[in-house]
């Protein structure tokens, strides 16, 4: 559980800090007149909403789907014949269905809040997540931003800093995780205002004054390389005149790949799963008509399978859900049969996923559940790649019509495909709201297909050359990992079942509060070398992922690429070969 939501559940009056956040009588909550019971409110509230051909759609907590014949039926004619909107909310309540004190609201379209309510506003701490990745931790106010919070936004910057009516107001760090770059200073109404620094990737440091977003008056700028120091001027945002040289730095500015205590930098998961709330496993149905499913949806249950996940290898033992099901009032034992039709005996989460949603694609899935980019399938997908036709006629390149981004109305005239796989008008919707704009680049395609692919390694899919800074990285990390210039599979697989036993024996990730004192790097049966040591938490559980340079390496990422099954499968060149 996060912090924030422990010193919500102070505010609301649990103090037991290991009761969940909506447990029916928390240990310490308020008796008498001040209780606050726990109560589930459903808003209904019409909204017109048709689907790409035209027919209604209902939205139920998030989820979109057509309406049955007999909905359609009983619907005609009411405020809710075009489609509705269902909003659920799960917390205390007081005189008048007000929200007051601990609860969880999901909006219609799948946004959800966790946290503290006053007189039906969102007061106090609390955590927000929207559907296109956007997410906010912190301080609330009148059902605004304001106090201290952690702000995700959806193309990977985050803001760590202060917030006023909610705006990012007073000082602040903005971490451009795509570019690599940082800025650090004083913030007015959302903008840059005040003095602040610049440190970009490469090691520079701009130091000056901003007015309402813009650099203005003078500023200095520090170069890594030789360590000179320039004095400039600037105004409305525009550099006026030519630098000045001023002096040799006293030590040059350390890179920023170096400075990775930075409060605000997290590259390695692009999806936060400490803002989801999982889903009731053994309370789930199969959506036998739903062709689509959110990654905020498919999140929530991966959460969900990952408690009953004990032995921390990506499969659930089928007695073990029995059990489950057994324990949970409502819960339907026929579906187990769904879940393991073979009587294999476990339970894997991509065969959750496909049982549950049985009729969507399975590529979707499979693009959930990958951690990286396969060559074959970016040149499907795009069409072409340095000149080398993938032979498919509906690639990225093709339908874009020769231009970098593609259009609403070009993806219409194909039916929503491209590179043979389905990118629906809700994709395009989510693809565009990261960026604001009505086209969408192919990096922005693969953002939305792949959510757990880390966004450094999306946006390198189209770069047609290779960084200076990034050959640098890699070939430093890459070394440290290789033996004799190659990945061995053996060493890698040994790392990942000691992250695994760790995990056993220590307990859950997201629950700090059971991990000993020091992490598994620090760990006293932990082997000091450098695989080890670098390992780092991936996107699912008890699988660790390896950074390297702005990209990642897993061992599943490695036993795909392994065709020949010959244990050692990467040089140096063929790891750029294969990252794009």
């Amino acid at each position: 559980m996060s912090a924030v939501l422990k010193k919500a559940q102070l505010a609301a009056g649990v103090n037991n800090p290991k009761a969940t956040p909506f447990s029916k009588n928390p240990a310490g909550a308020e008796k008498g007149g001040g209780e606050k019971p726990r109560t589930v409110l459903r808003y209904r509230l019409p909204h017109p909403m048709r689907d790409e051909s035209g027919n209604p759609l209902k939205l139920e907590a998030g989820e979109e789907r057509l309406y049955t014949d007999e909905e359609l039926k009983e619907f005609q004619g009411t405020e809710y014949s075009n489609g509705m909107h269902v909003c659920l909310y799960d917390g205390g309540v007081r005189e008048g269905d007000r929200r007051d004190g601990l609860g969880q609201y999901i909006y219609a379209k799948g946004e959800i809040f966790e946290g503290a309510w006053k007189a039906n506003k969102r007061n106090g701490p609390g955590i927000l997540a929207m559907t296109t990745g956007h997410r906010y931790e912190g301080d609330w106010k009148d059902d605004q931003m304001e106090g201290t919070g952690r702000e995700e936004f959806a193309k990977g910057e985050v803001y760590l800093g202060a917030y006023k009516k909610g705006r990012m107001h007073g000082t602040g760090t903005l971490d451009y995780h795509g570019i690599g770059s940082l800025f650090d200073g004083e913030w007015s109404e959302g903008r840059k205002h005040g003095a602040g620094r610049v440190l970009y990737a490469n090691g520079d440091v701009f130091e000056g004054t901003w007015a309402h977003g813009r650099r203005e008056g003078k500023g200095t700028t520090t170069y890594a390389k030789g360590g000179r120091v320039y004095e400039s001027q600037w105004a409305n945002g525009k550099l006026v005149g030519k630098l000045v040289f001023l002096r040799h730095a006293a030590a040059p500015p350390v890179a920023l790949q170096q400075q990775q205590q930075s409060p605000a930098r997290d590259g390695r998961l692009k999806l936060n799963k400490t803002t989801r709330i999982p889903l009731e496993l053994a309370l789930w149905r199969p959506k036998t008509d739903s062709r689509e499913v959110s990654t905020e949806t498919l999140m929530r249950l991966q959460l969900a399978f990952e408690a009953q996940d004990r032995a921390m290898q990506g499969t659930v033992a089928t007695a073990d859900l029995q059990r489950l099901w057994a324990q949970t009032e409502g819960a339907d034992p026929s579906l187990l049969q769904v879940l393991d039709p073979t009587k294999s005996g476990s339970v894997s989460l991509t065969d959750l996923f496909k049982a549950w949603y049985p009729s969507v694609p399975h590529r979707e899935i499979d693009r959930y559940r990958a951690t990286f980019c396969h060559p074959l399938d970016l040149l499907r997908h795009r069409g072409e790649i340095c000149g080398v036709p993938s032979g498919a006629e509906k690639g990225f390149v093709h339908l874009a019509d020769g231009r970098e981004e593609l259009s609403l109305e070009n993806l219409r005239r194909v039916r929503h495909t491209i590179g043979g796989d389905r990118f629906s008008d809700n994709c395009f919707k989510r693809a565009t709201a990261k960026t604001d704009k009505n086209t969408v680049a192919f990096a922005d395609v693969l953002d939305v297909w792949y959510p757990n692919v880390p966004y450094d390694m999306v946006i390198r899919s189209e770069l047609t050359y290779l960084p200076e800074d990034d050959y640098e990285c890699i070939e430093e990390d890459f070394t440290v990992l290789s033996t004799d210039g190659v990945l061995l599979i053996e060493n890698f697989d040994v790392a990942t079942q000691r992250w695994q036993a760790w995990l056993r024996e220590y307990g859950d990730l997201d629950a700090p509060e059971t991990l000993p004192s020091v992490g598994f790097a620090e760990a006293p049966t932990t082997p000091q070398d450098a695989l080890h040591a670098r390992m780092v938490e991936g996107p699912f559980k008890g699988e660790p992922i390896w950074p390297v340079g702005p990209l990642t390496l897993s061992l599943k990422m490695l036993q795909t690429i392994d065709t020949r099954k010959s244990g050692s499968v990467l040089t140096l060149f063929l790891f750029f070969l294969v990252q794009g």
